[in-house]
């Protein structure tokens, strides 16, 4: 939400804003620019994310077949296909999925210019891996292992000097750009650790929770029962993945990745990051259930196929349903559920909007929201709402551990509205310290979890 309130932004006010970030801005340029001919943003972004998400289980089909058999190949497509997440991001608006298809096409590419010796596909590789670094920071890892792996495979200095150009220029330029403004890459990296930890100490999370979502997020998508053959395969194959295969590596190396980041700076994972590395493994699944199903006759074969896809589909939407959604209606669908929260924002903000402009809006989100989290930016873009006539802050008390103690921002004292969460743990702090300051205020309760304070007539 916060990647499509930067784009309806950077619409309403188009400007250069560098290619470098916590979050690379491409996606907004993007996103951002595409508003000018349709002005949906979020049906624009969840049509473009469609378009990546069907063209990523083809593309990541034929990727997969330059490495393994056509049957392995066709699993592996099945297996993304029905995986829940992928799913969710198909019908969403994060830029995850934008990022797995050019992911997919980088390492289809440097396949067929390692099979037809051929310099244009090691460019299209290269360009590919370029605008998927311009979309997130894991991608600059991603561009080591395949150096590493054209080194070993390509064996030409034409094909990799074709592949490796582009990308390197954009990688180059992540730490050129900070540099220019008197900083540095590595400040992204201080600045996100910092977040974390003030975002755990406010939710409660210790270490311990981290490694246990580690273990309980692949075990329910994409499952226990493709994580356990893809293991399996992983090790059966052990000798192809250490040396020569890309897909092994990915998921190995963003394993790594991703565990140091929680050991070490408080990370904590979610399914759409999971999925970003776990893609690789299903390869190995695919090749797991064939090995399995192979002990049976032909018959059985199938059956025990049929069987496994129908586990997996089963205990992914039980286990999202539960730990995921908190078993809402129809939670156990992999499509994103509206609470009720956000819908009474959401109509709220439609029935007020005359009143909007030229006032000032403060919405603190709780500690507690991501049990049915809404957002004043949603309700900004599924009404329509330019921002640009209206200021406005959502504060999100997991960065702001001085709220939770009853200290409310200059900004709050100062604004029309105020948005509160009457279950959060600063709740009544905050109220009574902005009562104290404006006794007038007027509240509308639209929802167990929503509560807005005004000072509008």
């Amino acid at each position: 939400m916060w990647r499509m309130a930067y784009a309806v932004s950077w619409a309403e006010h188009p400007r250069w804003q560098g290619l470098t970030g916590v979050w690379p801005p491409l996606h907004w340029y993007f996103l951002g620019s595409l508003t000018f001919l349709w002005n949906q943003p979020i049906l624009l972004a969840k049509t473009v994310n469609f378009i990546c998400g069907v063209c990523s289980i083809w593309v990541f089909r034929a990727a997969v077949r330059r490495c393994f058999d056509e049957s392995i190949a066709n699993l592996s497509a099945l297996l993304l296909a029905i995986n829940w997440t992928h799913i969710w991001l198909t019908s969403s608006y994060w830029v995850e999925l934008p990022y797995l298809l050019l992911i997919f096409l980088a390492t289809l590419f440097l396949f067929k210019a390692h099979e037809s010796n051929s310099a244009i596909d090691a460019l299209l590789s290269g360009v590919f891996l370029c605008f998927a670094i311009l979309l997130r920071h894991e991608a600059m890892l991603i561009l080591g292992l395949f150096l590493l792996w054209s080194l070993i495979r390509l064996r030409s200095s034409k094909l990799i000097l074709a592949f490796a150009l582009i990308p390197l220029c954009a990688a180059a330029w992540n730490f050129i750009e900070p540099w220019m403004s008197g900083k540095s890459y590595f400040d992204y990296s201080s600045m996100v650790a910092d977040m974390k930890a003030d975002e755990n100490a406010a939710l409660g999370i210790t270490l311990f929770d981290g490694v246990k979502q580690w273990v309980m997020m692949p075990a329910a998508v994409p499952s226990i029962f493709v994580v356990a053959p893809g293991f399996y395969g992983l090790w059966r194959l052990r000798s192809k993945a250490f040396t020569t295969d890309l897909f092994a590596w990915m998921f190995i190396s963003q394993t790594v990745l991703y565990a140091t980041m929680t050991l070490l700076f408080g990370w904590r994972p979610q399914l759409r990051y999971m999925m970003l590395w776990f893609v690789n493994l299903l390869p190995y699944a695919g090749w797991g259930w064939l090995d399995i199903s192979r002990r049976f006759s032909m018959f059985s074969m199938k059956r025990a196929l049929a069987a496994l896809v129908i586990a997996t589909i089963l205990s992914q939407s039980i286990l999202w349903w539960g730990g995921r959604n908190l078993w809402m209606p129809r939670g156990w669908l992999p499509l994103r559920v509206s609470n009720p929260s956000q819908v009474a924002l959401d109509k709220w903000i439609n029935v007020n909007k005359d009143r909007l402009p030229y006032k000032k809006i403060v919405s603190l989100v709780g500690s507690k929201s991501l049990s049915e989290p809404w957002s004043l930016y949603h309700s900004f873009l599924v009404n329509h709402i330019l921002t640009s006539s209206i200021k406005h802050e959502e504060i999100n008390v997991a960065y702001k551990l001085e709220i939770l103690r009853g200290e409310i921002p200059p900004e709050a004292y100062q604004a029309d509205m105020v948005i509160l969460d009457p279950e959060a743990d600063y709740y009544l702090a905050a109220r009574n310290n902005l009562e104290s300051k404006y006794p007038n205020w007027t509240a509308a309760q639209l929802s167990s979890r929503v509560i807005v304070l005004s000072k509008l007539k």
